[in-house]
């Protein structure tokens, strides 16, 4: 759409930066709503993605080492949050992907299904337990993290994470019955 806008406008340059920008975050989304499975760590879809890291760490350099004033900086750049997200998102599903894959037997990722719903819930139920303390210390991080454990699930029925199995963070029974040589063997 911004081409045929280009177009339109004739023989200009000015929008060259912003067509290159869209063009990369639509091929990040492409990839994580993809539904085919990612089997091998040289997936052209990783590339994608570390395409687009290149192109952000490029960005930011090139702008800080310019000439542009300081106080112009931020505004011709990403938020610091904004770009650090982006930068742990690829760099964190690159080496998920990476690890996963090379797991003995039939080691997959499907993009479309990795979503952060159960970290946001986890820190939500955090914020909850901990009330107003924006900077809980050890200690009631702690017990935080323990009675989220112990008192309930950390996907809601409400988000999509609750529709894969995969995304139970504790998809085990840790509680499940032993035989008598087991036990013996773990004393």
């Amino acid at each position: 759409m911004m081409e045929h806008y280009k177009y339109s406008l004739g023989n200009v340059t000015h929008l060259d930066s912003t067509i290159t920008f869209l063009r990369h975050t639509a091929d990040v989304i492409a990839v994580f709503r993809d539904k085919r499975k990612m089997t091998s760590p040289s997936d052209d879809r990783l590339t994608t993605l570390k395409e687009m890291l290149s192109y952000l760490l490029k960005w930011e350099n090139d702008i800080n080492s310019s000439n542009v004033p300081a106080k112009e900086r931020n505004s011709k750049l990403l938020s610091r949050e904004c770009m650090d997200d982006m930068v742990s998102t690829i760099v964190g599903f690159t080496e998920m992907v990476k690890q996963k894959v090379s797991m003995k037997g039939d080691g997959y990722i499907v993009p479309c299904q990795i979503n952060s719903d159960l970290v946001e819930n986890f820190f939500c139920q955090q914020r909850t337990y901990n009330g107003s303390a924006t900077n809980p210390n050890l200690w009631q991080y702690s017990h935080t993290v323990n009675s989220i454990i112990l008192g309930q699930s950390l996907s809601s029925s409400k988000s999509n994470a609750a529709k894969y199995e995969s995304a139970q963070p504790m998809s085990c029974n840790p509680f499940k019955k032993m035989k008598l040589t087991n036990i013996k063997n773990i004393v």
